[in-house]
């Protein structure tokens, strides 16, 4: 089956902010329930994900991840990559999330909690914008 967006969480659950791409990857399933919308967990690390891309028939994908660079915690950076010469794939976006601490425990830290229906609401916004224009 060709899906029209594919959402792939990248995260570790067990240390603490690493997980949130799991965790919104699993809100973001309740409110897209579309047979069009296709939600993988990716794992703990991203190691299998060029193998997931290759596997995964659909137009669009999302990868959802967690990576400390220099950006404030708590904020969304994105990467879009559109391949050229990609048969069904049209559109790559990578949302990486700041985490505010990465110590072990299964519970996300007190700062990202707060920001989290932001993040929700904006990524939710985006795979709208993705599907729609998927559909015009």
């Amino acid at each position: 089956m060709t899906y029209e967006l594919a959402v792939i969480g990248i995260g570790d659950i067990r240390q603490q902010d690493r997980g949130v791409s799991i965790h919104l990857l699993e809100s973001l399933q309740y409110r897209f329930n579309q047979k069009s919308v296709k939600f993988i967990n990716g794992g703990l690390d991203g190691q299998c994900l060029f193998e997931l891309l290759e596997d995964i028939v659909a137009k669009r994908i999302i990868v959802l991840e967690t990576a400390e660079t220099i950006v404030t915690p708590g904020k969304l950076n994105y990467l879009k990559i559109t391949p050229a010469k990609a048969r069904i794939l049209e559109e790559l976006l990578l949302i990486t999330v700041e985490p505010f601490k990465t110590d072990w425990g299964t519970k996300l830290s007190y700062p990202l909690v707060k920001r989290y229906n932001l993040i929700l609401k904006e990524i939710d916004s985006i795979i709208k914008e993705m599907l729609e224009q998927a559909t015009s």
